[in-house]
């Protein structure tokens, strides 16, 4: 730019001496024209000749500066040209360092050198990019646009890259945020299930406790009641002896006193005394009464107990995982009982739990054996009844993928069949319970009417994972019950 400046005022002033040169020039001639001998003719020619060498003195001077202003500007280029090359700038800093290390100050070995520190300062970057990442500043100098400075596209494209890397970041943050959040709730949730669990449990514990200490306390009640009546027995027969033993004394303080007596009156009383001291008296009893049943207390004190705690205390085959429920569901605190709720409870989304369908899955799986379990359903007019694979996904609709085995009811019609595709059923009764028969290893699932017997439907096939239990329900005024299971003790003797 300040070489354009400059050729355009030299190119100005050449305009306007030529101008000048042109008006003397038709001056001379028009005085020539008129008189070319007298004096002042010849002193305008004489003006007119030192004019015009001192004009071809100017323009000799501007030539030899417009000469120079094209070195400055090819200079000025070389320089501009250097500026994109990492190892001109390395090379400059190396001559600047190595005049400064001579003992001058660093402004007088860029003054020395004769280069601009800000000149260096701005293709430091170039220099360093070129350095670190040769491939990136190839890339840059193919990729910006012809009148588009290295440094300056350089800039714009690390604004771009960082522009991208901090909404990416921006990005990750509300990610980890999230987690965090998720982390945070799931740690309420463990906290609230714990204490709920801790309260179920001790309040369980408290029935077999309470169960056991009014069966402690009916046995020490039967221990003291046989006390009692023995004991009672007891002073019955001490009380009988003692007036026993009072009557005898009597007898004998008397005959010793007839014995004792001097006049006829000892033998006239000899025959009365003899009957009174051979009266009959009954021997002594030893006792005679049992003692207590001390065994009948203490003999197999707790089997005893255990065994008519199986009163109280039921099995259940299956029992519901409430990890898996959907969050309208609603279970028993003995996990057998499932109900549909109108509102979703505020439960966390963990992959376990079913999100769309109103699924439960039992809380422990099948990968061998034989299993059965009975399901009230009631009067239930949607519910359904099978098993699902552990890696079928919980989320969405769930029964439209595969996976899944078994029978439901739905307005009214029966059918069963692995998902996706049912078949329906040709029942005509309405069962109220339904028994669930499983053997995985000969891969049969069959569908019985508990209350008559009759077989539903029957499926085959080859699992190969464990599976779980599950129960749907649909219907907000039936719930679903998982019965528990009779349960029976086998003695075996040791032989």
């Amino acid at each position: 730019m300040k070489v354009s400046r400059r050729r355009t005022k030299q190119q100005e002033k050449r305009e306007d001496s030529g101008s000048k040169c042109e008006t003397t020039h038709d001056n001379t001639s028009a005085a020539g024209r008129g008189d070319s001998h007298s004096p002042t003719a010849q002193i305008a020619i004489a003006e007119a000749k030192s004019e015009v060498e001192l004009l071809k003195l100017k323009v000799a001077s501007q030539q030899e500066k417009i000469k120079d202003l094209l070195e400055e500007r090819d200079f000025l280029r070389t320089q501009l040209t250097q500026v994109c090359v990492p190892a001109e700038v390395i090379r400059r800093y190396e001559k600047v360092l190595a005049i400064y290390m001579k003992g001058n100050t660093m402004a007088k070995s860029f003054q020395k050198y004769g280069v601009d520190r800000n000149t260096i300062a701005q293709t430091a970057s170039i220099a360093e990019l070129s350095l670190a990442a040769p491939e990136t500043y190839r890339q840059l100098n193919d990729d910006r646009g012809k009148k588009e400075k290295l440094l300056d596209f350089a800039k714009k494209r690390q604004d771009n890259e960082l522009s991208a890397e901090l909404k990416f970041l921006k990005s990750k943050q509300r990610t980890v945020q999230e987690s965090k959040l998720n982390w945070e709730q799931t740690a309420e949730h463990i906290k609230s299930q714990a204490q709920d669990t801790e309260r179920q449990i001790k309040e369980e514990y408290e029935k077999l406790h309470q169960f056991l200490r009014d069966e402690e306390a009916a046995r020490i009640e039967a221990l003291r009641m046989e006390e009692r009546q023995k004991s009672q027995m007891m002073k019955e027969k001490i009380e009988k002896m003692s007036r026993e033993m009072e009557a005898l004394a009597a007898t004998i303080r008397a005959i010793e006193e007839q014995m004792e007596a001097e006049d006829v009156s000892f033998i006239q009383n000899y025959k009365a005394t003899l009957e009174r001291a051979q009266c009959k008296l009954q021997h002594a009893e030893k006792p005679s009464v049992d003692l207590l049943h001390v065994a009948k207390y203490l003999s197999n004190l707790k089997y005893k107990a255990w065994k008519k705690m199986k009163e109280i205390v039921q099995f259940s085959p299956v029992t519901l995982d409430p990890n898996t429920a959907h969050p309208k569901l609603i279970l028993s605190d003995e996990l057998t009982t499932v109900r549909l709720g109108s509102e979703k409870q505020q439960l966390l989304d963990n992959p376990e739990r079913f999100d769309y369908q109103h699924f439960v899955l039992g809380s422990v799986g099948f990968n061998s054996g034989t299993h059965s379990w009975d399901v009230e359903v009631g009067d239930s007019k949607f519910w359904g009844l099978g098993v699902i694979t552990e890696s079928a996904n919980r989320k969405g609709n769930v029964d439209s993928r595969r996976g899944m085995w078994g029978m439901l009811l739905h307005t009214g019609k029966y059918a069963a069949g692995s998902s996706p595709n049912l078949s329906p059923l040709p029942i005509q009764h309405k069962p109220q319970r339904i028994t669930v028969q499983l053997d995985w290893k000969k891969g049969k699932l069959s569908f019985t009417d508990s209350l008559t017997n009759t077989l539903l439907v029957t499926f085959k096939h080859k699992f190969t994972e464990k599976v779980f239990p599950f129960v749907y329900v649909h219907d907000i005024d039936s719930p679903l019950q998982i019965l528990p299971a009779q349960s029976s003790v086998l003695l075996e003797q040791h032989k």
